[in-house]
């Protein structure tokens, strides 16, 4: 996950250095190419929103497991 963040607001554009299949299809590489003139601007925010949210859904993932936890419900 580090190393995509770091690919995403690192550089100019993301797909520059990645394959269709590092990426999963020819479909996002092309989409990375047309979007590339607009990428610094827009890569920061996107970055932060994904970011964001991963950090949101790990931070209630692991409440609910402390939950469980608590009620002597283990990890399983």
């Amino acid at each position: 996950m580090q190393r995509i963040y770091h690919s995403f607001t690192d550089r100019a554009n993301p797909a520059e250095a990645s394959s269709a299949a590092e990426l999963g299809n020819k479909h996002v590489v092309d989409a990375f190419d047309e979007f590339a003139s607009n990428w610094k601007i827009h890569r920061k925010d996107l970055a932060e929103q994904s970011y964001d949210t991963v950090d949101s859904e790990l931070a209630a993932a692991l409440r609910r497991q402390d939950a469980k936890a608590k009620q002597g419900k283990g990890t399983k």
